[in-house]
C-alpha cells in the first residue's frame, strides 16, 4: 500500500482560502461537496505547489490543524466521496476503511442488495431516483422518507452507490443548475464568467452578488452549466 505524503499544516495554511471556495456549504445533502476537479471515485482533488492533494484529506487536516497518522486514513461517515465538511470526515486504519465499503456496498466487487449488509433493495434504489427525478421532494425530505442518511441518497442519485442499478440519475449540480438558473439572465452569465476571468473575485464573491450557491458559480465557468450563453470558459481549475 501506497502512503500518503505527509502535510506539513502550517505549509498549507496560506492556501485554506482558496481550498474553501471550492466547497459547496449549501447543498441540500447536508454535505459540504468539493466543486472542482475531482480524480476517480468522486474524491476532490487539490493542488499546492506541484503537490496534488485529495481535498477530504485536506479538510480533515485544516479542520483539525494536524496530519492525519501515517497508519490511518480518512474516511467519509456520510458515505460521499466529495464530502469536505469536518464533522462528516473521521479517520481510520485501512482495514476499517475497506470493512466500511463492503457494509455500504461501495467496494468494487459488491453490488447493491447482493451484499448481506445493505438495507436497501434495488427496487427501493429506482423507486427514489423516480421520486426523486420528479423534482416533488427535497433530498432532505427523500432521506427522513426511506430513512437513510443525506450524504447516502446524495450518492444514490448521483450514481456513486448501486451503479447497476437503473433508475433517473442526477448528477451533482444538475438538480441546482435547474433551481437556480431561472434565477439569473444570459447577460449575467456573461458577466459572471467574465469577471472571474478578470481574476481578484472568488466563487464565494460571485455567488452572493448574483443569489446563487457557489457549485452554480463553478458550473457556470467551467461551462457545466448556461452551456449556450456566451464568455470565456475556465478549464479544470485547481
Amino acid at each position: 500500500m501506497t502512503k500518503a505524503r505527509p502535510i506539513d499544516p502550517e505549509e498549507i495554511a496560506p492556501h485554506a482560502n482558496r481550498f474553501w471556495e471550492k466547497v459547496d456549504t449549501d447543498d441540500e445533502s447536508g454535505c459540504w461537496l468539493w466543486v472542482a476537479a475531482k480524480k476517480k471515485g468522486g474524491y476532490g482533488v487539490f493542488r499546492i505547489s506541484k503537490r496534488v492533494y485529495t481535498a477530504s484529506r485536506l479538510a480533515w487536516v485544516y479542520a483539525n490543524n494536524i496530519d492525519v497518522p501515517p497508519t490511518l486514513k480518512v474516511m467519509h461517515l456520510c458515505d460521499n466521496p466529495a464530502c469536505c465538511r469536518p464533522d462528516h470526515l473521521t479517520v481510520g486504519t485501512q482495514h476499517s476503511n475497506m470493512t466500511d465499503m463492503r457494509m455500504k456496498g461501495r467496494a468494487t466487487y459488491v453490488n447493491g442488495e447482493a451484499h448481506g449488509g445493505t438495507s436497501l433493495t434495488a427496487k427501493q434504489v429506482i423507486a427514489m431516483r423516480r421520486e426523486y427525478a420528479q423534482g416533488n421532494m427535497t433530498q432532505r425530505e427523500l432521506a427522513e422518507k426511506h430513512g437513510i442518511p443525506k450524504g447516502t441518497l446524495a450518492s444514490i442519485l448521483a450514481g456513486d452507490n448501486w451503479k447497476r442499478v437503473g433508475g433517473p440519475i442526477v448528477k451533482r449540480g444538475n438538480k441546482a443548475e435547474a433551481h437556480h438558473s431561472a434565477k439569473l439572465t444570459a447577460d449575467q452569465v456573461l458577466e459572471i464568467r467574465e469577471r472571474y476571468a478578470a481574476g481578484g473575485i472568488r466563487y464565494k464573491e460571485l455567488s452572493k452578488k448574483y443569489g446563487v450557491n457557489i457549485a452554480m458559480i463553478g458550473n457556470i465557468v467551467r461551462g457545466l452549466a448556461w452551456r449556450h450563453a456566451d464568455g470565456p470558459i475556465k478549464g479544470v481549475d485547481y
